[in-house]
């Protein structure tokens, strides 16, 4: 009877064991495929260490990665989107070969960012972010949200009208339960702005700091999140800042502000 128990036991251990999740370290990123950088993918793979209790912990808390280390096929590879802020990653799986799940990888996060880049002024790309079960990076480039919008504001500084018209991007999205860090490009890719978000509670609104051209526009004010775009992942919003030495900037953000 004790036999039978232990079975038992050791069947539902069984059942519930996920892949093993490993981790190399990447010295540089692998955007483009060919006959040297798979080489080097295959080698970081098999030379690859288990990760720590941690690290496993946050990679198996999202169900994509572990759909991911689930599969069964011989060959799989995932492509993550660059800047972190993209937040978009693609696998394929195969028993073909190593460099065919790497090509489709690569061909299927690219066309997801396709789009993205062509209606929101980004410019997302797509890398090598896991090998089998080998994960390449540090937890948080396959963690956290979206965090590129379309940004537009309105300053009025001493009877001075000016605009920003351009794009919201968050340093490390997702990342911190309390604020987050970002900076602002104008449609010309120029950096205008840096600031900060300090959450409210559940994140629906809270404090905002900005800082724009040289530190000439600063302030401090309020954000409000107004609803949520699932298709695009991202929130429509606005913020009242009040400028440092009188003046207001108004802005909305998320796809309302293309």
């Amino acid at each position: 009877m004790k036999n039978l128990y232990l079975l038992i036991i050791l069947s539902a251990l069984a059942s519930c064991n996920t892949s093993e999740v490993k981790r190399a370290y990447i010295q540089s990123d692998i955007y483009n495929l060919n006959s040297s950088s798979i080489s080097q993918l295959k080698s970081l793979s098999n030379n690859s260490e288990v990760g720590d209790i941690n690290f496993t912990k946050q990679i198996n808390s999202k169900k994509y990665l572990r759909n991911y280390l689930g599969k069964k096929q011989k060959y799989k590879s995932m492509f993550g989107a660059y800047p972190l802020a993209c937040s978009y990653r693609y696998y394929y799986t195969t028993n073909y070969s190593l460099s065919r799940s790497l090509e489709r990888a690569k061909l299927g996060c690219e066309k997801g960012i396709k789009n993205f880049n062509s209606n929101f002024n980004a410019d997302c790309k797509c890398r090598v972010v896991a090998v089998s079960n080998t994960f390449l990076y540090d937890v948080t480039a396959y963690l956290g949200g979206r965090g590129i919008m379309p940004f537009n504001a309105q300053i009025n500084k001493n009877g001075n009208i000016s605009r920003i018209k351009g794009t919201f991007i968050a340093d490390n999205p997702g990342q911190n339960k309390k604020m987050e860090t970002f900076k602002i490009k104008n449609d010309a890719d120029v950096q205008v702005c840096t600031g900060t978000l300090y959450y409210g509670k559940g994140k629906l609104k809270g404090q905002i700091y900005l800082s724009c051209f040289n530190n000439k526009v600063t302030g401090n004010g309020n954000y409000i999140n107004a609803d949520y775009d699932a298709k695009l992942r991202m929130m429509n919003g606005t913020a009242e800042i009040q400028l440092d030495g009188g003046g207001l900037l108004r802005a909305i953000y998320g796809p309302e502000a293309r």
